[in-house]
């Protein structure tokens, strides 16, 4: 009897651990993995997870016009951050030098230097033929053109496999850049010289057209740097806001345009001005939402002084005051929370990355059959790590509040083993730099639940051990 007892008071911190998982971000199969105590599910069923499951990218999106700032990927975060290195060979001078920090900063400031050198050529080199043009043009051109066919060799016999290189879009992007660039400086001359046609004969409209596309190694350069990539994915989430403004304002032209030419069509005044509705829709968009000469439109309008021109006026000035006043200065504070949710999207993004780079692969290390559940001691050795301990630091990540929170999931699970994903997941969750939420609060409610109830148990304890004795109180457990 008392033993039942006590396992109905052991029980009761459950839904402790229950609230907690409910709040996770976690597939369902996941949570009645460890709802059932974290024991991975027989080998067929988790057969057929996996292939639904395993390695799903999910899309949270929103609903409206304004959806795009709320849309965001969410991956699994128990999945390693792409590489292109993850493919490269583990010996071999090719892929010391492709992983190595200086040649990709070599190679930045190479694709730089081509892009100004692009600018300058365009501006400067008035020839149609490549080697009909000044010596320092044709030298620029066959020294960029052998950098980045050596870059692109480099970053070939790094791999592997060399078909794996295949599977990065970059190096697919720069090959056909590089072709098309070998093509143009060297096929293209020796086709030239063979045929003995001459090079100022040739069409190379197009082909120098095609020379355009080298500015798209630009993106590269992009991709470095972290601020201009948040700006370029604020435009890219503000896009249907921005579109859904733009809309209201061509509704509001449109309208106000037929409204002011039934009024001012037949008025010799400012037949210039709103004579046709065409006019009427140009005036109307440079003068009331983009304030080009609205002095000008109002002052001729006031100037007329007839009663239609009055009307007209009144109404130039709520268009001016809807479009350009309200709906212009809406779409700046919507762009102004889109790079604010998107910079906040980024630092999340940045910390998740951060985990996966150290965190996640140190956890990977210390699971050492390879089933991707933790034991308490695999996670103590992880959280002695120095560099762990370092990644935790610099994110803010309260440590004891997440030791005793491990505890908690710990001893409550009928096995003592959680799932790599989860921890990552409870890790971010301690971050002190994070504003407070339902789950944080469900979280810590649960975890004082589960400690005044263990302190409780404990008490209880001692005082059977103190009132029954050592001896009484086995025989009351048996």
């Amino acid at each position: 009897m008392n033993k039942a007892g006590n396992d109905n008071e052991a029980n009761k911190s459950k839904p402790a651990f229950d609230s907690i998982v409910a709040h996770q971000d976690v597939t369902m199969p996941e949570y009645h993995r460890m709802n059932a105590g974290f024991v991975a599910e027989d080998e067929s069923s988790k057969q057929q997870g996996d292939s639904k499951d395993e390695k799903q990218k999910f899309k949270q999106k929103g609903v409206g016009a304004f959806a795009g700032i709320m849309e965001r990927d969410i991956q699994p975060l128990d999945e390693e951050v792409y590489s292109v290195s993850m493919y490269y060979s583990d010996e071999g001078c090719c892929q010391r030098v492709a992983r190595d920090e200086w040649f990709a900063r070599i190679t930045l400031v190479v694709i730089a230097l081509n892009a100004v050198y692009i600018g300058v050529e365009a501006d400067r080199n008035k020839a149609d033929f490549l080697y009909d043009a000044h010596w320092t043009f044709v030298a620029s051109e066959n020294a960029f053109c052998a950098l980045f066919l050596i870059e692109l060799l480099v970053r070939l016999f790094a791999f592997r496999v060399m078909r794996d290189c295949l599977r990065d879009f970059w190096f697919k992007f720069d090959a056909s850049l590089v072709m098309l660039m070998v093509t143009e400086v060297w096929v293209l001359p020796v086709f030239v010289t063979l045929s003995g046609v001459e090079g100022a004969t040739l069409p190379t409209g197009p082909l120098r057209l095609l020379r355009l596309l080298r500015l798209s190694r630009m993106a590269r350069l992009l991709r470095s740097l972290p601020e201009l990539m948040t700006m370029i994915k604020g435009i890219k989430a503000g896009a249907r806001a921005v579109g859904s403004s733009l809309l209201m304002v061509t509704l509001l032209i449109y309208v106000f345009a037929i409204v002011m030419h039934m009024i001012l069509k037949e008025n010799p005044v400012v037949v210039g001005n709103f004579s046709t509705l065409p006019l009427c829709m140009w005036t109307l968009l440079m003068d009331g939402t983009l304030l080009d000469s609205t002095g000008s439109v109002v002052q001729m309008l006031r100037d007329e002084g007839s009663f239609a021109t009055i009307i007209a006026l009144i109404l130039f000035m709520v268009f001016i005051l809807l479009s350009a006043m309200t709906v212009m200065n809406m779409l700046i504070g919507v762009l102004c929370e889109v790079v604010s949710s998107v910079a906040n999207a980024e630092k999340d993004e940045a910390a998740i990355k951060m985990m996966k780079e150290s965190i996640l692969l140190e956890l990977k290390r210390f699971d050492e059959d390879g089933n991707g559940l933790i034991s308490p001691d695999e996670l103590h050795d992880v959280m002695q790590d120095p560099q762990a301990l370092h990644v935790l630091t610099s994110l803010e990540i309260d440590i004891n509040a997440l030791k005793e929170m491990m505890n908690m999931i710990y001893q409550q699970g009928e096995t003592a083993e959680v799932t790599i994903g989860f921890i990552m997941d409870l890790m971010l969750m301690c971050r002190g730099d994070l504003s407070t939420t339902v789950r944080h609060l469900v979280t810590y409610e649960a975890l004082t639940r589960w400690a005044i109830t263990s302190e409780v148990q404990q008490l209880r304890a001692e005082l059977k051990a103190i009132t029954l004795g050592p001896a009484d109180l086995e025989a009351d457990l048996m």
